[in-house]
């Protein structure tokens, strides 16, 4: 019988696909647990125009993350240091910083790809996932703040 999967299902595939499984299974699992539907003429078809759908709303997002990921790389956050008298600094930028430097800026729910905290005084570039594959770097600028007597 062939069926349109509702749901993903493991070991039969993704939602939105089109499978041929035995009758018993599609009647007595799949269909009564609503995992999925018979594939008719008119389901296909509407699968397909939902295929068309989904597609456009992807390109739309996909197109709004890169001009998002645009904005970003404009982007310059300062961080103030507390160092000591030979330079050291004390204490870091970690991701979290970033993350409440960012959403003061309006950039929410963006997957900071700092491998460890950023120690040092400087210039430093740190990845940002916006997903769907695209990345933005933005430029973490860490100054001195006051010297520390030691």
């Amino acid at each position: 019988m062939k069926i349109i999967l509702i749901k993903d299902v493991k070991g039969i595939g993704k939602a939105f696909d089109v499978k041929e499984v035995k009758d018993g299974y599609a009647r007595n699992f799949l269909l009564l647990k609503g995992l999925a539907e018979a594939a008719t003429k008119e389901a296909v078809q509407r699968l397909e125009r939902q295929k068309k759908i989904r597609e456009t709303e992807h390109q739309k997002l996909v197109e709004e993350l890169k001009i998002g990921a645009k904005n970003l790389e404009g982007l310059e956050l300062k961080f103030k240091m507390k160092t000591g008298e030979k330079g050291e600094t004390f204490g870091s930028v970690s991701r979290k910083d970033i993350e409440l430097e960012l959403a003061k800026h309006g950039y929410k729910d963006l997957k900071i790809e700092l491998e460890k905290p950023i120690k040092g005084i400087g210039e430093h570039s740190v990845p940002i996932d916006l997903g769907e594959g695209i990345m933005a770097k933005v430029k973490v600028l860490t100054e001195a703040e006051q010297k520390i007597p030691a």
